[in-house]
């Protein structure tokens, strides 16, 4: 029986993180937005304030465990809270929430080196640690899907000399948080041979010789999270640095469940922002009269405003499902994933039209937020492989689970 029931608890918890989105993360990203050079964003004492005050509260390490010094919040709880979260400001929030994934896989290794100096470290009191997975190369994006490809290879390099790895190459410009993260994860070729299988995972300082950074991107949306290219010559990196080795199931199984976690985050977006703009356009109907009533008893516009209700409701729940079973089911099950996410962002562009439309000339102008939300949005079908490469992997995962199944039968 499936329950849907909160506890007080947890309505509790949602109701303050929706306080702290709409009263100090959306005023400082939408201030923000407006800056016109990104690197004047993150240099910024605003965007170091909201980001300090969201990790006093705790928010960038929900999934820890409590005697790291996490929260050990369960994954429905995460999942509402994050929503909050990203419908305040989708940009600095998914800055924050794609920091832990470093410390995260850290602590997953199981190398007690490596869960001390990246996840206990991250978990600190009064401490503010961004990490990146610097993994996308200008040359490579959604390959990463294709790990049984021997065709397929990351062009970063991991050279070893003795107790060393040298890494040499460069990153793509979409490394999300890659200007500011202090902690790397980088995916490098190791044995060339194998293709995608050839390579390890290097859980790194963002500090050691040879490590340099690019500006950062100037985009069209989420203007907020920052990306950059990451250059990697001659970097020494020690043994114990290499989180996942090549050969065996463990790349494979990483890559499967960084891309149903990430899955889930960009499809959370997606409902976040269609919720704002719904939200926005809900009210401004109530409001706003023509035809001597307020707009939203029209039935051209009240019907907009119910099928975006529906989209957000129905998109919201199927990622629910795949939050869970992303906590249930290691690594996770890719295709339920990718389906929750296409369904959410596949959408989100269309109802945010749509409510741009119930609010008219006020939607189209820079002074109302929805026009940033409609921009936010297209980012969302790209993130974490574009729409259609990530739905292909998936029908390929179920054409072999109905073959594997025909055949027991």
């Amino acid at each position: 029986m499936i329950n849907f029931e909160l506890t007080d608890a947890q309505l509790a918890l949602v109701a303050q993180a929706h306080e702290f989105a709409r009263d100090v993360l959306r005023p400082a990203e939408l201030e923000l937005d407006r800056v016109a050079d990104p690197e004047a964003v993150f240099t910024s004492k605003r965007f170091r304030d909201v980001v300090r005050e969201t990790y006093r509260l705790g928010y960038h390490k929900m999934s820890f465990p409590t005697h790291m010094g996490g929260l050990g919040m369960d994954q429905v709880t995460i999942h509402l809270i994050t929503e909050e979260l990203l419908w305040g400001a989708p940009g600095i929030a998914q800055g924050i929430f794609v920091g832990g994934f470093v410390p995260f896989s850290a602590m997953m290794s199981g190398q007690s080196s490596l869960v001390r100096e990246f996840a206990a470290r991250y978990c600190e009191e009064g401490e503010v640690h961004f990490s990146a997975l610097a993994g996308v190369e200008p040359h490579l994006g959604s390959d990463f899907l294709y790990v049984n490809e021997n065709t397929t290879r990351l062009r970063t390099t991991a050279r070893k000399v003795g107790d060393e790895y040298i890494l040499n190459g460069s990153k793509a410009a979409f490394v999300s948080n890659g200007g500011i993260a202090g902690m790397l994860g980088v995916p490098a070729c190791i044995e060339p041979e194998r293709g995608m299988l050839g390579t390890g995972l290097f859980i790194i300082p963002g500090d050691l010789p040879g490590i340099s950074r690019g500006k950062p991107l100037n985009k069209l949306g989420l203007r907020c999270l920052n990306q950059s290219e990451v250059y990697f010559e001659d970097v020494k990196v020690h043994k114990k640095y290499l989180a996942i080795r090549p050969r065996g199931e463990n790349w494979r199984n990483f890559v499967h469940s960084f891309l149903c976690f990430g899955q889930v985050g960009v499809g959370s977006t997606a409902v976040a922002l269609m919720r704002a703009a719904y939200e926005i356009a809900f009210a401004h109907a109530g409001e706003r009269v023509q035809g001597g009533k307020p707009i939203i008893e029209h039935p051209n516009v009240g019907l907009k405003l119910f099928e975006a209700f529906s989209t957000i409701e129905a998109a919201r729940n199927i990622l629910l499902k795949g939050a869970w079973l992303n906590a249930t089911q290691f690594p996770g099950d890719l295709a339920f994933t990718v389906a929750a996410r296409a369904f959410a962002c596949a959408h989100a562009p269309r109802v945010i039209t749509e409510m741009i439309q119930v609010m008219g000339a006020y939607g189209i102008s820079k002074e109302s937020p929805i026009e940033k939300l409609y921009r936010d949005a297209k980012l969302t079908q790209i993130e974490d492989g574009t729409l259609d490469t990530v739905g292909l992997e998936a029908m390929r995962i179920m054409r072999e689970s109905a073959a594997s199944t025909s055949h027991a039968a």
